[in-house]
C-alpha cells in the first residue's frame, strides 16, 4: 500500500524482504499506528488493515474474496434472471472498519455478489438489477439473520484472534471483541413493509455513529426510529459548553415532514422540539441551513436527494453522506476541528 513515497506492508519481514527484493531502496522498518492512523477510513492503513482481516477470514473459513474488503460463499445460493438472462448469486458480506469513541470496531453489512453463469463478475448495472431485487426484500428478520450467519462464522467465541498472514508465526494480530456494540451490529429492526424506511433505518444505524465522531462530545445514545412516514435519530453534541442535538431524518417524497417538490430525502436539522440559541441559529443560517415555513416542520434545516446517496452504491452510501454532511456543516464551525476556530 503506497504512501508518503514508500509502501506499507503487512507480514514478517522474511516474506516482505522477498516480496520487493528486486524493488527495495533501503531496509525495512517497522512503524507504530498512530490514533490518526486508524481515523481516517479511506486512509492507507485502514485500507491494508481491512485487507489483510478479509484475506484471513477468507483463508481460514474458505470463502471467495476481493482481497479487499468482501467475502462471498463459493455456494450458489440462488440463480436469479434479468431481462430473460440467468445469473448466479452468492451470499456475502461487506467488512468495514470504524473509528468510534476512539475504539476501532468491525463492522459487517451483508449483501450478494452476482456471476454470469460461466463464472465472470456479472455487469454493473445487472449486479444492482440483483442487489435491488433481493436485498431490496431483505429488512426486519431476513436481515438480521443473515447479519447473525455472518457473525456466527466470523467472530465464533474460540477464534477471536486473528493472525496475519494466517498461520505464519507473524506477530501481527487482530483481537476481536466478543461482545457485539448495539451501534456496529443493529438491533432487530422495527417491522416495516416500506422500503425506503428500512432502507432509512439500517443507513442511520451506520451513519448517525460516524457523523457524531466529527462533532464535540459527539454522540448517538439511542437507535434510530421509524415513525409512520419517516426515519429519525439523533446526534448529541456540545457547543460552547453547552449540550446540544442535531436531528437526522430520512423522509419519502410524501412524508409530512418534507418539502413539496422534494423526492425522497436525508435531512440535517435543529431538532424538532427546540430551537438552537441565537448565536448557533446564526451560524447554521449562514451555513445555508433554512426555515421552511410552508411545512408542519420549521426548524433550520439542509437536505440531500436520498437517490444521490444511492446512487454511490450499497458500499459508498454512507461515505458518500458523510462528505456531504461535513461540507454542510463545516461552515458553522461547530466541527470537532473547526469549533472555536469562528468568531
Amino acid at each position: 500500500m503506497p504512501q508518503g513515497g514508500k509502501v506499507l506492508a503487512l507480514g514478517t519481514v522474511d516474506d516482505v524482504k522477498q516480496l520487493f527484493a528486486t524493488e527495495m531502496k533501503g531496509e525495512v522498518e517497522r512503524v507504530p499506528i498512530v490514533p490518526k492512523d486508524l481515523a481516517r477510513d479511506q486512509g492507507a492503513v485502514i485500507s491494508l488493515l481491512l485487507s489483510a482481516l478479509t484475506r484471513t477470514f477468507a483463508q481460514t473459513h474458505g470463502l471467495e474474496t476481493d482481497g479487499e474488503k468482501v467475502l462471498w460463499s463459493k455456494k450458489v445460493m440462488q440463480r436469479s434472471r434479468v431481462n430473460g438472462t440467468a445469473y448466479l448469486v452468492h451470499d456475502g458480506v461487506l467488512l468495514f472498519l470504524r473509528r468510534y469513541a476512539g475504539k476501532q470496531f468491525l463492522v459487517l453489512k451483508p449483501t450478494i455478489k452476482t456471476f454470469t453463469e460461466a463464472g465472470e463478475p456479472a455487469e454493473l448495472d445487472v449486479d444492482r438489477e440483483l442487489k435491488r431485487q433481493i436485498l431490496g426484500k431483505q429488512w426486519n428478520s431476513k436481515f438480521n439473520a443473515a447479519l447473525m450467519r455472518w457473525r456466527e462464522l466470523l467472530l465464533r467465541k474460540d477464534a477471536l484472534r486473528v493472525e496475519f498472514p494466517a498461520g505464519s508465526g507473524s506477530t501481527f494480530k487482530f483481537n476481536l471483541a466478543a461482545a457485539v456494540d448495539e451501534f456496529v451490529l443493529p438491533r432487530p429492526m422495527p417491522q416495516t413493509d416500506d422500503p425506503e424506511l428500512a432502507w432509512g433505518y439500517l443507513f442511520l444505524h451506520e451513519f448517525a455513529p460516524r457523523l457524531a465522531g466529527a462533532l464535540p462530545d459527539g454522540a448517538v445514545k439511542a437507535s434510530p426510529a421509524i415513525y409512520t412516514d419517516y426515519v429519525t435519530a439523533y446526534i448529541h453534541f456540545t457547543h460552547d459548553g453547552v449540550s446540544q442535538r442535531l436531528w437526522l431524518a430520512v423522509t419519502p417524497e410524501r412524508a409530512r415532514y418534507n418539502v413539496k417538490g422534494c423526492g425522497s430525502m436525508l435531512w440535517l436539522a435543529e431538532p424538532t422540539d427546540t430551537t438552537y440559541p441565537a448565536e448557533l441559529a446564526a451560524r447554521f443560517t449562514s451555513a445555508g441551513f433554512e426555515r421552511r415555513p410552508q411545512t408542519p416542520y420549521r426548524s433550520l434545516r439542509v437536505g440531500v436527494e436520498v437517490s444521490e446517496v444511492q446512487a454511490a452504491g450499497a458500499d459508498g452510501e454512507v461515505s458518500h453522506a458523510l462528505a456531504w454532511a461535513l461540507n454542510a456543516l463545516e461552515p458553522t464551525g461547530i466541527l470537532a476541528t473547526t469549533q472555536g476556530e469562528k468568531t
